[in-house]
């Protein structure tokens, strides 16, 4: 939806400005682990409702509060294979955010790993 805004200061021109309201996108929902073994992670996850053009993939340890970004794929692919800083018997937590146009991003989607 576009909105036009008249800005009026005293003493100065009219200008006119075209204005383009953007949402902040739906998160995807259903991440599920669809593989594990002793060196990959494989994610999978169902589109977001909205207009997206990557993924994020993030991950922690559920032992730290910290999560970092692992992985960021096309806004067209609904899954990941993950191969790097995995442990043994270790659990881990993933989220994925759904990233449109603007870099605004979703809310989580979440899931435990172990």
């Amino acid at each position: 939806m576009d909105y036009n805004v008249i800005v009026s200061l005293c003493h100065y021109s009219i200008a006119l400005l075209n204005v383009v309201i953007v949402k902040t996108p739906m998160a995807p929902s259903g991440l599920r682990v669809t593989s594990v073994t002793h060196e990959n992670i494989s994610l999978a996850w169902d589109a977001s409702q909205s207009k997206v053009v990557h993924y994020i993939i993030v991950m922690r340890e559920t032992s730290k509060k910290k999560f970092r970004k692992v992985a960021k794929v096309d806004g067209s692919e609904l899954t990941c294979s993950l191969t790097t800083g995995f442990e043994q018997n270790q659990d881990y937590i993933f989220r994925v955010y759904a990233e449109n146009e603007v870099i605004e991003i979703s809310r989580l989607l979440h899931t435990d790993c172990s």
